[in-house]
């Protein structure tokens, strides 16, 4: 009984260690509410509730980590919170003294690499994770939406109910959208200008090349769904690759097949629509991206996609579908 105890308290104590980091990585990057966090985190196919993240922010922000900022939209006030320079100083810590099978773990669970990041630091071209800033995401499907209807104008209540996401998080991403001149906000609506609808075409294109491959190499249902999602993620190398796969039809193998340290390109990843695919592809792992096998571990293997180091299982790597990069 004393063993099932100590277990109990020694697992609930590392995943509140570890929730905190991740909250703090988060953090750093960008000024973020509990219900972000929770949205994006339900966007990756995670499981969070409200009643554990909210104490853990209360927790950090007393503890001097997180600052937080209380802002007023729309006569509603909404609590954002900033990882502060103690909690950045904890973070440098962590990475430095952590040794590497623990920074692989850590970069496959928050999602974002432990190597060669500098905390609180920009780099000349900031990187932006695929999937970490769910707001590209809900400002692309403002901009989808609004291009949808042939007067470029439409209701911000019509938006709220076709997108996944809370009114405040569309408030913000709608204001950003305005200082970018993509668009403008009436009372109640949103006007795509001239240069919101090159911005929609582009959008649209992207999604007609994605759905298309997808299509050719598959014969499902899902390929629109997939498309939808898979448009936020896919960089424009990615977009380039999958025009030369559509061109070049040649045979895959299985990513456990490609062996250590050859480079493949990622020609499918063979998950249903859902938590799985979501969680792979806001991890970097989509047709189109280059990936490689570094090393092997007793579950599966470690690889280098999308700029990061991610750990997969066997069973995961056995539904990732790749050719070997320049042999297309």
């Amino acid at each position: 009984m004393k063993n099932n105890v100590d277990m109990k308290n020694f697992t609930q104590q590392l995943e509140r260690g570890l929730f905190g980091l991740y909250i703090l990585w988060k953090a750093s990057d960008q000024q973020i509410s509990g219900t972000d966090l929770l949205e994006l985190e339900h966007s990756h196919g995670h499981k969070i509730s409200a009643g554990r993240l909210y104490p853990s922010l209360r927790d950090l922000t007393e503890r001097g980590y997180l600052v937080m900022e209380k802002v007023n939209e729309h006569g509603k006030i909404h609590k954002y919170y900033r990882t502060t320079g103690s909690g950045e100083e904890l973070l440098r810590k962590v990475r430095d003294e952590l040794g590497e099978p623990m920074k692989d773990f850590l970069t496959g669970w928050i999602g974002k690499p432990f190597y060669n990041i500098e905390v609180g630091k920009k780099e000349e071209k900031p990187y932006i994770e695929p999937g970490e800033s769910i707001l590209e995401t809900v400002k692309d499907d403002i901009l989808r939406v609004a291009g949808e209807n042939n007067s470029g104008e439409v209701s911000l209540k019509f938006i709220e109910s076709d997108i996944k996401a809370s009114s405040s998080f569309i408030a913000r991403a709608s204001r950003e959208l305005e200082k970018e001149n993509l668009i403008k906000l009436k009372k109640d609506s949103v006007i795509l200008t001239d240069k919101g609808k090159e911005k929609v075409n582009y959008i649209l294109k992207k999604h007609s090349i994605i759905e298309d491959y997808l299509e050719g190499i598959r014969d499902n249902k899902d390929s629109h769904k997939e498309a939808d999602f898979l448009e936020h993620y896919i960089s424009e190398e990615a977009l380039n690759n999958i025009k030369k796969l559509s061109t070049f039809k040649v045979g895959s193998l299985t990513l456990e097949r490609l062996g250590l340290n050859r480079e493949g390109l990622i020609t499918d990843i063979d998950f249903s629509v859902g938590g799985l695919f979501e969680r792979m592809v806001s991890m970097g792992i989509f047709p189109g991206e280059r990936i490689k096998i570094m090393y092997n571990t007793p579950d599966g293997f470690v690889v280098y996609v999308s700029r990061k180091k991610i750990a997969l299982g066997k069973d995961i790597a056995k539904g990732i579908k790749v050719v070997e990069y320049g042999k297309y």
